[in-house]
């Protein structure tokens, strides 16, 4: 469904399109937030922006616990990753995005 989605989204949405990949914001917050607000058109005070990059984390972060085995069966995670790597080629095809490589 997820891939279905995606794909959905780039052959019927005629807009202009913003693509934000976890991974990347993970890496660096900052720049991705300031690229969406740059895409969105929306102005935000430096100090308002300061202050979301302080807390990014927020007050609802759920605690990590481990879990004691891996949820996916290798075939699970190599179709994972050819849906990703699929939609990942879509996206360079139809708006020259460049993905970040499928783990």
């Amino acid at each position: 469904m997820w891939s279905n989605t995606y794909n959905d989204w780039l052959q019927n949405f005629p807009g202009p399109k913003h693509v934000l990949f976890y991974e990347q914001l993970v890496g660096d917050v900052e720049r991705e937030l300031r690229a969406l607000l740059l895409f969105l058109e929306a102005h935000v005070p430096e100090a308002d922006l300061a202050c979301a990059l302080a807390r990014r984390e927020g007050i609802y972060r759920r605690r990590r616990r481990p879990l004691p085995f891996d949820p996916f069966t290798p075939a699970m995670k190599e179709t994972l990753r050819a849906e990703q790597s699929q939609v990942y080629s879509a996206l360079a095809a139809v708006a020259n995005i460049t993905a970040p490589p499928v783990p």
